[in-house]
């Protein structure tokens, strides 16, 4: 008998997204407007020089999915802030961007979905998957 796979980080991250309580929501949001903008551009600077080398979108459209995911879950549950999606959509490509990101660029873009999810700052990747540096 096999066993079933272990969902990815970032299927993880999707599923969770979608059952927050609007108190995580408003802590992801609160968090994620705390982390200093050039830190994010940072981050992103490196996904995008990569993804332009590539000609690869993949990332992008799994960040997108997780922030449509998020609005989603804001709306339904009353949440304003535009934090909480944004702080999905950073962590959705910080999670599956084909560069290793080390800790630098990693950590402004999962820090503050982590406030929900602390398991994203050590993301034990199933077997075959990258670890982040």
């Amino acid at each position: 008998m096999s066993e079933k796979p272990r969902p990815s980080p970032y299927e993880r991250l999707l599923d969770a997204v979608t059952t927050m309580t609007l108190g995580q929501m408003d802590a992801v949001a609160a968090a994620w407007h705390q982390v200093p903008r050039y830190e994010r551009e940072a981050a992103w600077a490196v996904v995008r020089r990569f993804c332009r080398a590539t000609a690869s979108d993949e990332s992008l459209d799994c960040a997108l999915r997780a922030r449509r995911a998020a609005t989603r879950s804001a709306r339904l549950a009353g949440a304003h802030d535009w934090g909480f999606p944004s702080a999905a959509w950073d962590a959705g490509l910080a999670l599956t961007s084909p560069y290793d990101l080390d800790r630098r660029d990693y950590r402004p873009l999962v820090g503050p979905m982590a406030r929900a999810l602390p398991w994203l700052l050590d993301p034990r990747p199933a077997p075959g998957q990258r670890q982040v540096a």
